[in-house]
């Protein structure tokens, strides 16, 4: 279990995925969300979605908590035999008509913590999409990680997700996947807008 941490990815929705294509009905909490977003989700009730964004659905969809995925994405998992994932099916309230079968994506592979740096002795300077700003460090702690190559930190609410080489390998066969991929030793996130002269 000593893979660099060049060699993790985290996981995004890309510049253009910024709003979820999916949301939650009224009936499901948060903590059942997170359920699903986390892998442990054991209700035998369907999860029902709603489509609030009509334009073209890429393989990969959003909601605010987890990826809602095509059963070609399911297939390309398991024939790449990627671990630490679980697909629950998806009933998308009111059809849209055409649209194939969906499922939640749940993430059931676990390491001890990945969060940003927060303090803002640590922050980096860097431009984001035109913007100069100060960044967070990503902050990956893969001990007792499981070996999965889908995974999130144990025993918290945080809904960063990482992915080893092997699942961006699987992804790249895809053409405009709805999901990205960012190297964790160079992620951060954006903090505030860097101080003027």
């Amino acid at each position: 279990m000593s893979r660099e941490l060049d060699q993790m990815y985290l996981i995004g929705r890309g510049q253009k995925q910024v709003h979820s294509w999916f949301e939650r009905t009224s009936s499901a909490s948060k903590e059942t969300q997170l359920a699903i977003a986390r892998g442990f989700y054991s209700d035998s009730a369907h999860i029902t979605l709603k489509v609030v964004r009509r334009r073209v659905l890429l393989p990969v969809a959003w909601t605010a908590y987890y990826p809602v995925v095509t059963e070609a994405i399911v297939d390309i998992l398991t024939a790449h035999q990627i671990s630490g994932w679980k697909a629950y099916p998806v009933v998308i309230e009111e059809g849209v008509p055409g649209l194939e079968p969906r499922f939640a994506l749940g993430i059931t592979g676990r390491c001890a913590q990945i969060e940003f740096d927060e303090d803002p002795e640590n922050f980096v300077m860097r431009m984001e999409y035109g913007r100069l700003g100060l960044h967070a460090k990503l902050l990956v702690n893969l001990t007792g990680w499981d070996g999965s190559d889908f995974y999130m930190a144990r025993g918290e609410e945080s809904l960063h997700r990482c992915a080893t080489a092997a699942v961006v390998r699987a992804f790249s066969i895809i053409k405009r996947p709805g999901i990205v991929f960012e190297r964790a030793s160079d992620s951060t996130l954006w903090m505030r807008r860097a101080p003027s002269d």
